[in-house]
């Protein structure tokens, strides 16, 4: 990848562990989410969070709701654009993140810190917005 401004390369780095499989589509490799049961967007259980708000009320098509989420300059394979993929699976959408930089992101282990680190779940990160 060409070179790449620093305010680019810093970040945090959410903890947990992605669930989604790793699948080639059409000839893309694409980290893939997809809900584990066909419940409504407003359910939720006692094994898993509280799901994110979607706004969506028809829940007759729960199968086929989808989102494709793109990335930023480290790709698919950065673990919070995973978790947030997987957050929405739990929502009951199927999330496709495709690769597209085809394999050649940065690598986001050389990311140096820039948020503040007194909230540590993805979870608080994305209510504070």
């Amino acid at each position: 990848m060409a070179d790449v401004a620093d305010c680019c390369k810093t970040g945090y780095i959410h903890t947990g562990t992605p669930t989604g499989t790793v699948e080639l589509l059409y000839g893309v490799q694409t980290y893939v989410s997809r809900p584990a049961s066909t419940l409504p967007a407003s359910t939720t259980s006692a094994s898993s969070p509280t799901p994110i708000t979607t706004g969506a009320s028809d829940t007759s098509n729960v199968k086929t709701r989808a989102i494709l989420l793109l990335t930023d300059v480290f790709g698919m394979t950065m673990p919070n654009t995973r978790l947030i993929a997987d957050r929405y699976a739990q929502s009951g959408f199927t999330v496709f993140v495709p690769d597209l930089f085809a394999g050649k992101a940065l690598d986001f282990r050389s990311m140096r810190p820039y948020m503040d680190t007194k909230t540590s779940t993805l979870s608080d990160r994305i209510l504070k917005l």
